[in-house]
């Protein structure tokens, strides 16, 4: 892919700092091609990152900063530290308690940087090819050929700062030790409340930060593991997820104001009003057709015989007919 677009990096390195903030990523594409570029992001966990842009086309030469968020991690080490307590309470149970491992001891800065490299095997792939005087959108890579797609797979890395780290083992040492003290409750539920126990392989496939672990291959830490296949997904770009989450708070009931649910109660009662309008003037109208019919039959008797006396009242029928649908209707009409 580098004859028609460079990226200044190989992996996509972030240096985290803080588990309760993004962390941002710029890197660099230029167009190396004569012709106009377009290019598109994809990654394996869609939902742990925010890419700007995440589809767009760079004119011959022209240079672009990409900038990739990392969401916060808090979860994904959480998630962590409970497995760690996990295995060593596993030990215990499974073995002589006089030469278990106490679960304080497994929770040290290697190992839990060795359990979080079990979990962020993130990968991305940009997607890149000509347009040759064609317009673009992210749409047209699934249209053109797959000879004219050029493609370049990237590696995640993640830096943690050992004091990043180390702040939420002490945290969680102390939370071991007030269990341990207050009687001997499980530290792993204690910490890690609603994630149900699970050995070390099957970490692979638990549910973090909502989404699905999708594959299963080389991680920040090196080595490889056997991978049936790779499902990328489009990036998310922050107007994306923001108009996600705007669309979830609106058809939360939770959100709705004091006025909205006034407005709901009294559209339900405008509505039963007209549907019994609506019943009133059906049954008006199956009146007018009763006496209608009874006009016709009487209609074939004998001419020259007295009017029949439907004749005489049915003018009188339709007049409080018509008033009383002019009442309804305005009653409605007024009512809204």
């Amino acid at each position: 892919m580098d004859r028609i677009l460079n990226v200044s990096e190989t992996r996509f390195t972030f240096h985290i700092d803080s588990l309760e903030k993004p962390t941002l990523l710029t890197l660099k594409l230029r167009n190396e091609a004569n012709d106009h570029v377009g290019f598109k992001v994809k990654t394996t966990r869609p939902k742990r990152y925010c890419v700007k842009p995440n589809a767009a086309k760079l004119a011959p030469g022209e240079t672009l900063d990409l900038q990739v968020q990392l969401q916060p991690l808090k979860r994904v080490v959480a998630d962590a530290c409970a497995a760690l307590v996990r295995q060593a309470e596993s030990r215990s149970s499974g073995g002589d308690a006089t030469s278990a491992t106490p679960a304080a001891d497994v929770l040290t800065y290697d190992g839990l940087k060795q359990e979080l490299s079990k979990e962020l095997k993130d990968k991305f792939l940009i997607q890149a090819l000509l347009l040759k005087n064609r317009s673009f959108d992210a749409g047209l890579f699934d249209t053109v050929d797959r000879e004219e797609v050029f493609e370049q797979k990237f590696r995640c890395e993640f830096l943690f700062s050992q004091d990043t780290l180390e702040n939420v083992l002490q945290s969680y040492r102390a939370r071991m030790s007030q269990s341990v003290d207050s009687g001997g409750k499980s530290a792993a539920s204690g910490m890690d409340a609603g994630t149900p126990p699970a050995s070390a392989s099957a970490q692979a496939s638990e549910r973090l930060d909502g989404d699905t672990v999708r594959m299963a291959g080389v991680g920040a830490g090196g080595g490889s593991a056997a991978a049936p296949s790779v499902h990328w997904d489009d990036a998310a770009t922050e107007q994306s997820k923001a108009a996600a989450a705007a669309a979830a708070a609106a058809i939360t009931p939770d959100h709705m104001t004091e006025t909205e649910t006034r407005e709901e109660s009294e559209t339900a009662r405008l509505r039963r009003e007209l549907a019994r309008s609506q019943a009133e003037v059906a049954l008006l109208k199956s009146r007018l057709e009763s006496a209608s019919r009874l006009l016709k039959s009487s209609s074939t008797g004998a001419l020259g015989a007295s009017p029949h006396p439907t004749l005489l009242i049915l003018p009188w029928v339709q007049l409080v007919m018509a008033i009383l649908l002019g009442i309804l209707l305005g009653k409605y009409v007024l009512a809204a």
